[in-house]
């Protein structure tokens, strides 16, 4: 049952990374307004467009971490605990670590960049009353 789940999500994470390689913010997607029912141009289709969108809105470049953490995780559950160097060990903590900078990044990139959208249209309206 165990080799059954590591295919399923070896193919899972090869289908999201060929959906965010082939990524196109002008893919109509579910659950985001495009106005259009055009053909996505994403490998992965309407799925992989909606996937590659999600993955990019919520976590931005970040995202492209993620399908490499679960092959790599994959690979690691694959292998008996003799077979396991710390080499592994210590790779999984980096890739852990780089994924959750990436995530603070983006966190504090769109704070920085709400807290600039509000302080000008607060100039803006300081103007306005002038």
């Amino acid at each position: 049952m165990s080799e059954v789940v590591g295919v399923a999500l070896f193919a899972f994470a090869l289908i999201w990374l060929i959906a965010l390689a082939s990524y196109d913010p002008n893919d109509p997607v579910w659950f985001f307004s495009s106005g259009t029912n055009d053909v996505p141009v994403n490998f992965a289709g309407r799925v992989g467009a909606f996937l590659a969108e999600l993955s990019i809105q919520v976590l931005g470049y970040a995202s492209y971490l993620i399908p490499a953490m679960v092959v790599f995780l994959n690979i690691f559950g694959a292998l008996t605990s003799t077979q396991r160097p710390a080499l592994f060990g210590w790779l999984l903590e980096t890739l852990l670590a780089v994924l959750q900078a990436g995530l603070i990044f983006t966190g504090v990139v769109v704070i920085f960049f709400a807290g600039i959208q509000h302080s000008g249209e607060e100039i803006e309206k300081k103007q306005e009353f002038n």
